[in-house]
């Protein structure tokens, strides 16, 4: 594990087909509430069970920035404080409810050596309730190891 204990991820142990630790979040009303305010973000369906109704959704759901921010604490903590995410790219398919438990969840699809660096590949969703709401892709390098 890597991030939170601020130990080095070693790149030549990656592989393809290695899955990364679930980053999970309850999905309280109170954290959806909390979130909007620290992002500014009062849009009522991310944080008011009745405006999300009367536009067809079940309640309050996670906006994009909660759910990037999942993805992101994710690979971090698997790549460790060196790793740089390159690029992070992802579609909400369907809400991630208030009252769920989010689940972010990835898997090394390639990895790439060039020159000293180590590129990974990682294919990312983000399920609640047994229903995958997000799927991406992000690019992680560690930097400056041999080949």
């Amino acid at each position: 594990m890597a991030g939170r204990s601020g130990v080095e991820r070693d790149p030549a142990s990656i592989r393809e087909g290695d899955t990364l630790a679930p980053f999970r979040l309850e999905l309280s009303l109170q954290r959806l509430v909390m979130e909007a305010a620290v992002n500014r973000d009062f849009t009522p369906i991310h944080h008011d069970p009745a405006a999300a109704q009367s536009g067809g959704a079940r309640t309050a759901y996670a906006n994009t920035m909660l759910l990037q921010a999942m993805l992101e604490a994710m690979l971090r903590n698997w790549a460790g404080p060196r790793a740089r995410i390159n690029s992070l790219e992802f579609d909400m398919r369907r809400f991630c409810y208030a009252g769920s438990i989010a689940i972010a969840q990835g898997s090394v699809a390639k990895v790439v050596r060039h020159q000293a660096d180590v590129s990974a590949y990682v294919e990312l969703k983000i399920e609640s309730n047994g229903t995958t709401c997000v799927e991406g892709a992000a690019v992680v390098t560690f930097p400056g190891f041999p080949t």
